[in-house]
């Protein structure tokens, strides 16, 4: 599996061109490319992860320097409370988690995908300082942005094109 990480991302996790290596697609796993970026939200480190085929995403909140060296740890225990939160089985979690074991890095290569993360931040920042503004500090932000019409997909859910896109993996 890919992780393309933006320049910034890259940056940080102190990755030069030598360190990355790329993987064609027909080596890919179901789940394809994700894409990774970094941002900050209340002063505090976070990392976006989007994933290219169906623009789901889940964000990596306050990430330090450290953790961020260690991307693809992040990158799994993140995916996993995602998918928890949003009521996968414990069977496709495990499943979808095995498909993450081998990951390698790349640099990002599709404006497209990284438009629509920049436009997910920023709806990530409105669902989040809403519901702070609330008083709702157990904020579902990123649960929100999965559940946005995105002019990517034809202006379908991110949350029913990844739940589609398992269910063509499993032959289901």
């Amino acid at each position: 599996m890919v992780i393309r990480c933006t320049s910034k991302l890259l940056k940080e996790m102190d990755l030069r061109k030598p360190d990355l290596r790329e993987m064609p697609e027909k080596q890919q796993d179901f789940l394809g490319e994700w894409y990774a970026h970094l941002f900050y939200f209340e002063r505090r480190k976070c990392v976006i992860f989007t994933n290219a085929k169906t623009l789901f995403s889940f964000v990596a909140f306050g990430a330090k320097r450290k953790d961020i060296k260690k991307l693809d740890v992040v990158f799994r225990k993140e995916l996993g409370r995602a998918l928890y939160e949003e009521d996968f089985s414990s069977q496709d979690i495990s499943w979808i988690l095995k498909a993450c074991e081998n990951i390698t890095y790349g640099k990002t290569i599709s404006r497209s995908v990284i438009g629509s993360m920049n436009d997910l931040i920023t709806q990530y920042h409105y669902f989040v300082g809403r519901s702070m503004f609330f008083d709702n500090k157990d904020s579902d932000g990123w649960r929100m942005i999965n559940r946005t019409p995105m002019g990517t997909l034809k202006y379908g859910l991110p949350i029913e094109r990844f739940v589609a896109l398992l269910k063509t993996a499993q032959g289901k």
